[in-house]
């Protein structure tokens, strides 16, 4: 796991990787993410998986158009 901190954005990047214990590892650090929340930070997630990247990038932009299309934002 890596924490990457950027306190000029107020962004907290968590980093797991596909080896990581991902749930007993957020309840460790649950309190200090709750606090990054208290002060106005945006913390991200991101878990390694075993999925193509490319196919599952492809899948979530195509739902990214169909929802804009939907709410008339395209």
């Amino acid at each position: 796991m890596d924490i990457v901190i950027d306190h000029k954005e107020k962004i907290v990047e968590v980093w797991f990787s596909r080896e990581d214990n991902t749930v007993d590892l957020l309840q460790k650090i649950d309190a200090e993410i709750a606090n990054y929340h208290c002060q106005k930070y945006v913390v991200a997630i991101y878990r390694s998986g075993t999925a193509n990247l490319i196919d599952n990038t492809k899948r979530l932009l195509l739902e990214n158009v169909k929802t804009a299309a939907k709410n008339n934002k395209i």
